[in-house]
């Protein structure tokens, strides 16, 4: 069975919701540590009001070790419910996207089935098929007018050198001799009268007058041709029209810009909603600045030299047992950091990853090779050309190029000869006269219709 080009973006989608899950796993992993850390933290500034309760408290400036505990515990409380709550929030926009892209698929294909049908009808409609007929022929006779133009040109111009470079002509053109203009009398006419019927100045004078207006004739029924065949082009195109309004393509294809609109929004606002994850995950939430700015302030006055000396000095061992419970925290801390770092990378990867099988897809689809009027062949390996993508060993244009020598694009419709609008030689004529559909029927994808060439 053949692999169609929505078949093959199946795929990529499939690589991009499992890199997704990855990013999601890790990111959950990754704040599974960031919460023990914090918790770890929580629990030290317990240990220390412990140790402060003993005999340190007049040492902390002021700051009473238990009103910051207190404050940590209610900023971590508040931070692990604004994680909670940008998760679902997080689920319900993935959602929203998956609907999105469904409308985008059903008003693609709706559209795709549209202008299939005008098309089809554009193929059997008689009046679109006698103005081909009449278009074509009328593009040959400007081919010919617009050579036979050049040729008169070219001859008219180098016969007239041969008028302009004869002195007796020239003399008798310059005084305007057989027009009204002409002012020789006696000797002077009789000499011009000579000199006119030796040189068979009237044929040459009928001949030179032929030579300068040639031109502008052969232009003139040039141009009557060109105008004559836009006329068709217009016919042309207003029919087109009004079939597509009335097979309603137009109307087809403003859902779908709709759609793709709604799935840009809410892929923007997953975005946000991403970054709003990513700074608690990373500790850069606001609250956490700020708590982290009074524990660095208070904590960080005490060494663990200190703590162990001044422990040692109470007759208490409680204390003692706090201070242990701390180092303890410490280097689990420092384990937990070095699986947070590991986590971080492991974060930019799968992160990486996602964005690259993104950019894969929205270029596969933006292209136009999603459609299931496009086959690749059984040689086209599409996991290699998926991870060559994401890996980055695959560039833009390989993606490309890889596209078009391992598919086929099977029009729907052939193309009716009314289409075939090229001018060849005639460079001259504006507006329908240059008119194509380009590859609109052919390449297109249904979630990017257009009038232009799609690749």
């Amino acid at each position: 069975m053949a692999t169609r080009g929505n078949d093959i973006k199946s795929k990529i989608q499939a690589y991009v919701d499992e890199a997704d899950r990855s990013k999601s796993n890790t990111e959950n992993n990754l704040h599974k540590v960031k919460r023990e850390l914090d918790s770890n933290m929580q629990r030290r500034l317990s240990l220390m009001q412990i140790i402060a309760d003993t005999q340190m408290e007049a040492m902390l400036g002021g700051e009473n070790v238990r009103d910051l505990t207190g404050r940590l515990s209610q900023v971590l409380s508040q931070r692990e419910a604004d994680y909670q709550k940008l998760e679902q929030q997080m689920e319900e926009a993935r959602a929203r996207i998956k609907q999105a892209e469904i409308e985008v698929s059903t008003n693609g294909a709706m559209l795709n089935d549209k202008r299939t049908a005008a098309l089809a009808e554009m193929q059997s409609n008689s009046e679109i098929a006698e103005l081909g007929v009449q278009q074509a022929s009328l593009a040959e006779e400007i081919k010919r007018l617009s050579a036979l133009l050049d040729d008169t040109k070219d001859e008219c111009r180098n016969k007239l050198k041969a008028f302009d470079a004869d002195p007796a002509f020239q003399h008798l053109i310059s005084r305007r001799f057989g027009t009204d203009q002409y002012k020789g009398m006696g000797l002077t006419q009789l000499i011009d009268g000579w000199l006119a019927k030796r040189v068979d100045f009237q044929q040459s004078h009928h001949d030179y007058s032929i030579l300068q207006k040639l031109p502008e004739m052969a232009e003139k029924r040039l141009d009557e041709k060109v105008q004559a065949r836009n006329q068709v082009l217009i016919r042309v195109e207003d029919l087109e029209r009004a079939i597509y309004q009335r097979f309603g393509v137009d109307e087809a294809a403003g859902r779908l810009k709709k759609a793709e609109a709604r799935l840009v929004e809410r892929r923007e606002a997953i975005g946000q909603l991403q970054n709003a994850l990513n700074d608690i995950i990373n500790g850069q939430d606001q609250k956490m600045l700020e708590l982290k700015a009074q524990v660095a302030e208070n904590v960080q006055r005490l060494s663990i030299p200190t703590l162990e000396r001044l422990t040692k000095a109470t007759k208490s061992d409680r204390d003692e047992k706090a201070l242990e419970e701390y180092k303890a925290l410490l280097e689990r801390d420092e384990r937990l950091k070095v699986q947070e770092q590991q986590l971080h990378i492991r974060l930019r990867e799968v992160s990486d990853t996602f964005r690259r099988a993104k950019e894969l897809r929205d270029n596969f689809v933006r292209k136009g090779y999603d459609s299931n009027n496009r086959t690749f062949r059984d040689s086209f390996d599409a996991s290699a050309f998926i991870n060559g993508y994401i890996a980055g060993t695959l560039t833009q244009n390989d993606l490309d190029n890889q596209v078009r020598n391992s598919s086929t694009y099977h029009s729907p419709v052939e193309s009716r000869p009314s289409h075939n609008w090229s001018t060849d030689n005639d460079n001259r004529v504006s507006g329908g006269s240059n008119w194509s559909t380009g590859d609109t029927f052919g390449g297109s994808s249904s979630s990017d219709w257009s009038t232009g060439d799609r690749f």
